[in-house]
């Protein structure tokens, strides 16, 4: 549309919200911030003055990894120390020991240490998981894009039907998800179209495809194609062409 027009204005949810404008913003020229008085937090205001400052918003494609994997939200009672018990065996290996592997678990600090700090004594990994209290969201996407993979642990006897939240964001990323889901089930669907999922089916597998992942052997080529489906702005398009085809 370049060539068809003079000025191309490509409307993006909020900043803080979801991952669109972190991701078009490499194909724009300028970006313009909209904020409104006596609602947007004055911290908020310095975090933009930054972005301007800097001419735009930080990329988050190309980063290099850093050695951690992530978790984000609510580490549930339910998830017990399936999965932990896995990493443990992984970051103990020989091809890992030593190396500072990490898992990062993001969100109420308090809530996710008591659900989980037992089994991370027991397990002998305390030097080997990070806790992080809840963190802006534009923060949080930093912390998702530089990981070797997200975590998805809801196990497989989960609901069949569900998607879960951060799933959105991990395919809109196009970041490398870790999955204990179930065989079969939505989110393992959408996980394998988008080309993200690494399966967790038995403890010697996740083993195995944990030190892939930190080792950097495990060979992925995310769907980009179909990831971008999962923007909000392609969302919100898809409900506009409903609505419209239902009048």
């Amino acid at each position: 549309v370049r060539e068809q027009y003079d000025y191309v204005l490509i409307d993006c949810p909020p900043v803080e919200l979801v991952a669109d404008t972190q991701i078009i913003e490499k194909l724009a020229d300028r970006t313009v911030f909209v904020v409104r008085a006596g609602l947007l937090e004055r911290s908020m205001l310095a975090e933009l003055e930054k972005i301007y400052e800097e001419k735009n918003l930080p990329s988050f494609q190309n980063r290099e990894k850093e050695n951690y994997i992530i978790f984000v939200g609510e580490y549930l009672h339910e998830y017990k120390d399936n999965f932990l018990k896995i990493f443990a065996e992984a970051v103990n290996s020989k091809e890992l020991k030593g190396k500072g592997c990490t898992l990062k678990i993001v969100g109420n600090k308090n809530i996710n240490q008591k659900q989980t700090e037992e089994f991370v004594n027991d397990l002998g990994i305390c030097n080997n998981v990070e806790y992080i209290n809840h963190v802006p969201q534009r923060k949080l996407y930093e912390l998702i894009v530089n990981a070797k993979a997200a975590v998805l642990i809801p196990g497989h006897t989960a609901l069949w039907w569900t998607n879960f939240a951060k799933m959105v964001d991990y395919i809109a990323l196009q970041v490398p998800v870790l999955a204990m889901v179930p065989m079969t089930s939505e989110a393992r669907t959408e996980l394998i179209k988008a080309g993200i999922g690494i399966f967790i089916d038995t403890p010697q597998q996740g083993v195995t495809v944990i030190k892939q992942v930190f080792s950097e052997k495990f060979p992925m080529t995310a769907n980009k194609e179909y990831c971008r489906r999962y923007l909000a702005s392609q969302q919100t398009k898809s409900f506009i062409d409903i609505f419209q085809k239902i009048q």
